[in-house]
């Protein structure tokens, strides 16, 4: 295989998997055809040829891809039009799922992980109370030097 013919294979890979099991390997062959009869005429007549393909795979690909878009949902719309109640439980699962999964991952992200507001410098931060002496320390900090646990 040659590298002109390698790099038309990289340019097949823009269609749709189902449209390149198709239709890829006479499209890889035809090109190889022209493009020894585009040599053998000049090298305007090869520049023309890649022109060709490229404007091809600009305008065919885009329509391929929707073709195959516009396959997979008329497929999923026939189960869900016969089933109106399941996929509405579907449906409403996967929103609450998702919602549920922001709401915890912004509150952790609130609590944990932001930095404290007003604080340029939060690793300069220090206790004024003693919590052991109230009984409220369960662990260390790892930058302090005073690790105290009861």
């Amino acid at each position: 295989m040659s590298r002109t013919s390698a790099i038309y294979g990289r340019l097949l890979h823009c269609y749709p998997g189902p449209f390149r099991t198709e239709y890829g390997r006479q499209m890889q062959l035809m090109f190889e055809e022209q493009l020894q009869d585009a040599r053998r005429a000049g090298a305007w007549q090869e520049a023309a040829l890649w022109a060709e393909a490229a404007y091809d795979l600009i305008t065919i690909a885009p329509r391929e891809h929707w073709h195959v878009i516009r396959q997979d949902l008329q497929y999923t719309a026939r189960p869900t039009i016969a089933r109106p109640a399941f996929a509405l439980v579907v449906i409403l699962s996967l929103a609450l799922g998702i919602g549920a999964n922001t709401a915890i991952f912004t509150l952790w992200h609130s609590t944990q992980r932001a930095a404290l507001p007003g604080v340029d410098d939060p690793d300069r931060l220090v206790i004024l109370t003693d919590p052991g002496a109230s009984g409220l320390w369960r662990g260390g900090w790892n930058n302090r030097i005073d690790l105290h646990q009861p």
